[in-house]
């Protein structure tokens, strides 16, 4: 009923898949080291929208990691915020954000990411070393959050009031997660 021709297979050129498949694994690794920023754009002075930026961070439990924030270079990072778990379920983010002038003295661009990483090894979950982390894309639901908050702060500011607890971020923290005496 089938004819010789009809039921035989042609395998694909070895070069086409070698081709298919490189461009599918370089797809696939590149997901997760391109950040996706979130942005808003707002019409302060630097100083409030640092300290807000700050404060925002703080309560979403990303506290500055001094080593790598520097207010000079308009860029803040947080230390990791770890969620230990056994069986390959921990996980740690931090926060990303730069701030760019956009020309006016007093009109800023905010971009900002939270980086997410969980551990690759199974037995390692409540004792990962930093070679057990793997990057795991963004936690977008918390970064919606943190958007929508600094885009209330510009109301805020435009309404007369100020946001509470500005000062708190001006505080140095000790590396250990202490606060100051």
């Amino acid at each position: 009923m089938y004819s010789r021709r009809m039921v035989e297979h042609r395998p694909s050129s070895p070069l086409i898949k070698a081709a298919a498949s490189s461009f599918f694994l370089l797809l696939l690794a590149s997901c997760g080291l391109t950040a996706s920023w979130q942005s808003v754009e707002k019409n302060l002075p630097f100083e409030d929208l640092w300290l807000e930026m700050g404060r925002l961070a703080g309560l979403h439990g990303f506290p500055p990691d001094l080593g790598e924030t520097d207010r000079g270079n308009r860029v803040y990072v947080s230390r990791w915020r770890e969620y230990p778990a056994p069986f390959r379920f921990g996980r740690r983010s931090r926060l990303h954000a730069k701030f760019s002038n956009l020309g006016e003295r007093d009109q800023w661009l905010l971009e900002f990411y939270i980086e997410q990483q969980v551990i690759g090894n199974l037995g390692r979950g409540f004792e990962a070393k930093e070679t057990d982390w793997k990057p795991s894309g963004q936690d977008v639901q918390r970064e919606e959050v943190l958007l929508s908050q600094l885009r209330l702060f510009r109301e805020q500011q435009s309404s007369g009031r100020r946001s509470a607890g500005l000062a708190i971020v001006n505080r140095q923290f000790d590396p250990a997660g202490e606060a100051p005496r």
